[in-house]
């Protein structure tokens, strides 16, 4: 007997021995193992009309693998697609990331290259209306990033030409924090917008977004129309972000 359920599963696992320079010239090794659990149903792998991607990665870096840095990395990522009237779609999409250090006295020993870094395009999530990876704590050494991480991001995308070229409208947040125990759902950064994709073909799409930084703070609080204006961001999509 067939199974439908399971033709929709996906699982791979890769690993990995890097040499790593980093920006301040200081070499380490990373040995790790990752594993990626897929259960996608969309009905196109790009502009779905209905179904959903849901997938869990792990990553573990050190312990019994060796290497010079010690962490497990995990990250959740659920997609909707829901079909509305006409040819209207609506896409909701989480993401939540967390990373810690195992072994003993590494729990808190996690490389600045393998925290989260969210905010506007960054392929960690995106929260447009916000500078490119700027939604993250900075450690004492000056490093952005945080060991947990929540983005949510709401799509009603229509057509114009089906399958060639899309509008849409969105709304996200999203955050990162030090520490799993730091989290603050009140501390989540807000943002609209409007967007357009193009595909173009051998070159696949191309699209922008215009979001407006609800959060982004206000620089010209005395003249409200410029500082309107500040809150905003272009943003540039080449290809599909999964």
């Amino acid at each position: 007997t067939k199974i439908e359920y399971l033709d929709y599963f996906k699982i791979f696992s890769r690993y990995t021995l890097e040499r790593i320079i980093d920006d301040e010239d200081v070499e380490s090794w990373l040995s790790s193992v990752s594993i990626n659990v897929i259960r996608d149903s969309r009905d196109l792998p790009e502009f779905a009309n209905k179904g959903s991607y849901n997938s869990y990665y792990l990553q573990l870096a050190g312990g019994v693998l060796f290497g010079d840095e010690h962490f497990h990395k995990h990250i959740i990522t659920t997609k909707f697609y829901f079909p509305t009237f006409w040819k209207l779609v609506l896409n909701p999409t989480l993401i939540v990331g967390y990373v810690e250090g195992w072994g003993a006295g590494n729990r808190n020993n996690v490389h600045y290259r393998e925290k989260f870094r969210p905010g506007g395009r960054s392929l960690d999530g995106q929260v447009r209306g916000y500078d490119d990876q700027s939604l993250a704590p900075v450690d004492e050494e000056g490093h952005l990033g945080g060991r947990f991480m929540t983005v949510f991001n709401l799509e009603y995308r229509f057509p114009v030409a089906e399958r060639t070229f899309y509008l849409l409208t969105f709304f996200d947040m999203g955050n990162s924090w030090a520490s799993l125990e730091d989290f603050d759902p009140f501390e989540l950064k807000h943002s609209v917008g409007v967007g357009f994709r193009i595909s173009v073909p051998m070159l696949g799409t191309i699209g922008f977004d215009f979001g407006y930084g609800i959060d982004n703070p206000d620089k010209t609080p005395e003249d409200p129309w410029k500082n309107f204006l500040n809150k905003w961001r272009t943003h540039f999509q080449f290809g599909t972000i999964f």
